[in-house]
């Protein structure tokens, strides 16, 4: 979660591609994602509860708040992601989507 955010904040559009599910890579408008990405001012990553996500799981699921302005309005995408932990391909995780709120 943190290098995605990273991403952002270093505009690497490319990285969040990369990091994201082929599974739902689909899914994703990545030209909207790049101009937000582009004109958001990245202030800081609060994460608030995190759950497995640990070597031994093959999921795990991380509660943050990204804060950041846009036009010098301050804003925070929150947001409770899903990771899964592509096996095969060096077992690197991988952001699947907003995780389901029932």
């Amino acid at each position: 979660m943190r290098s995605r955010y990273t991403a952002c904040t270093l505009g690497a559009l490319d990285y969040l591609i990369q990091t994201h599910d082929p599974v739902t890579r689909h899914q994703v408008d990545y030209a909207d994602m790049g101009r937000f990405i582009a004109q958001a001012k990245w202030q800081r990553l609060e994460i608030h509860t995190t759950e497995a996500g640990l070597a031994d799981d093959s999921f795990g699921r991380v509660e943050f708040s990204a804060h950041y302005t846009e036009e010098g309005a301050p804003e925070v995408l929150r947001e409770d992601s899903m990771f899964r932990r592509l096996e095969g391909e060096g077992d690197r995780w991988v952001y699947v989507g907003h995780a389901d709120p029932g």
